[in-house]
């Protein structure tokens, strides 16, 4: 049985996250993953897009700062159905503190890769803008950090740490069944 590495930190993390007493924005929960030992990978979705210089070859990354219309605009085949379910969990764990799961509904029988894009691109814009606007703990802006540029930890609904939105790509999407038949879409975000 195949348990994402993610998982078995997150229930860590959770715990801690319960006694810290931060609240998600309502449209989100925290995650418990409470079937976590019964995923199973099912599958995994990819990414090509248009490389950023003319000439280059296509790119393998989704680059979350630019947002879902530009990313969606480079994105090939974005029509195509990749994740067979009209329902997904969207896990985002990665860099939060507090990670949470978005409940996805696909616009037909299947999920497609431009949805998928389109999702997750959207949900890492709102949850730092979220962030920032709940945290009184501020991002120290980039010039000012001194020789280590990472981002500070914020004290928002998601604990953000160490990387900037402009920081993240989305590398690729694994696609995780439960013993209950839901699917839950973990991300490989790189920095």
């Amino acid at each position: 049985m195949y348990v994402p590495r993610v998982l078995r930190s997150a229930v860590i993390v959770l715990a801690l996250a319960a006694t810290a007493g931060a609240a998600p924005a309502p449209h989100l929960r925290f995650s418990p993953h409470a079937d976590v030992k019964t995923l199973v990978k099912v599958g995994e979705v990819g990414f090509e897009l248009d490389p950023w210089t003319p000439g280059d070859k296509p790119r393998p990354i989704v680059h979350m700062a630019a947002g879902a219309a530009k990313e969606l605009a480079a994105l090939h085949d974005g029509a195509a159905a990749v994740v067979q379910a009209k329902t997904a969990i969207l896990v985002v764990d990665y860099p939060l503190n507090h990670p949470v799961e978005l409940k996805l509904a696909a616009a037909g029988k299947a999920f497609t890769r431009a949805e998928l894009v389109k999702a997750v691109c959207d949900a890492y814009q709102q949850i730092y803008a979220e962030e920032e606007a709940a945290s009184a703990v501020k991002t120290v802006p980039a010039g000012q950090r001194g020789t280590l540029q990472n981002r500070n930890t914020t004290e928002g609904p998601y604990g953000i740490w160490g990387h900037d939105l402009d920081d993240l790509d989305l590398v690729t999407i694994e696609v995780d069944k439960a013993r209950s038949g839901d699917i839950y879409l973990m991300l490989r975000v790189d920095s």
